[in-house]
């Protein structure tokens, strides 16, 4: 649905982009990950037509974004939101349906504000909590049902309980209208709860990686030899290595205890240590 080939950017003589491949489909949810710097704004705002590609193109259906006008009406974006402080959320939100010419979503706002969870009532933006104002954000990306929504760091600055919030909403929205996010983080935990597809960013190159990257695991490790560890890792589709008296399993509900009741009582398990996933290396 959303095609990117072969994009450059460059400003004069730096280079923040160079062949930057990927498409993107229904149902996906991507993680844009990269370290401060890596060109993960400037891709969104390629994507939002903010800036131009030096070279490639953007298509959306095989269309070219870049050449055919009014072609992002089906995309919502959550990048550098600009809200009025002396507006309410209700103001705020018909003023963006007017000066982007979607009239026909205004009677739509007090279900995306009961949705994000804000009080349709007169209060002032300038008064809302950080975490209000991000939902109040969500809800001009997500007011014309887009069937593409590009969020820039949208964890940022929230609380454990705002993330927890955010995260919701974003997995309500998903499954019911099936739309296509792309969501850039630094914060990959968060990004794991939601996400089916990874993208990392670095050094201006892209590659996506595989979800088994961020999984945590745990080491088991008994007084005896596994037996059959054929048949257990057929049995189990989670186990990631078996080796003498050790199996690597990944943490996930109720792994631990379905090996626990496959093995039996006849070999102890003598230590678990768990594994977590090597984010930081990503970076490095």
């Amino acid at each position: 649905m959303l095609k990117l080939q072969n994009i450059k950017k460059t400003y004069g003589s730096t280079t923040i982009l160079n062949n930057i491949n990927f498409d993107m489909n229904n149902g996906d949810i991507i993680g844009l990950i990269g370290k401060n710097g890596a060109g993960k704004t400037t891709l969104m705002k390629l994507i939002a037509k903010m800036q131009r590609p030096s070279e490639g193109t953007i298509s959306y259906n095989n269309q070219d974004i870049h050449i055919n006008e009014n072609i992002l009406t089906d995309f919502g974006f959550m990048i550098n939101q600009v809200y009025f402080p002396n507006y309410s959320a209700r103001q705020n939100l018909e003023f963006y349906l007017k000066v982007n010419n979607q009239n026909q979503y205004l009677d739509k706002i007090s279900d995306i504000l009961t949705f994000v969870a804000l009080e349709d009532n007169k209060k002032k933006v300038k008064d809302y909590s950080f975490g209000m104002k991000q939902r109040l954000c969500l809800a001009m990306c997500l007011i014309t049902e887009p069937k593409i929504a590009v969020l820039d760091e949208p964890f940022v600055g929230l609380d454990p309980v705002g993330i927890d919030q955010l995260i919701q909403l974003l997995q309500q929205y998903a499954a019911k209208y099936q739309s296509i996010f792309l969501i850039s983080s630094h914060q990959i935990n968060e990004l794991k709860q939601i996400c089916n597809r990874y993208l990392f960013l670095n050094n201006g190159e892209i590659k996506e990686l595989k979800s088994t990257q961020f999984e945590n695991r745990q080491l088991l490790t008994y007084t005896n030899p596994i037996k059959d560890m054929q048949s257990i890792k057929q049995q189990f589709d989670f186990i990631k290595h078996i080796d003498g008296n050790t199996i690597e399993i990944i943490d996930q509900e109720d792994n631990l205890k379905l090996i626990q009741n496959y093995i039996g009582n006849d070999n102890t398990l003598l230590n678990i240590k768990n594994i977590e996933a090597d984010y930081i290396s990503l970076f490095k």
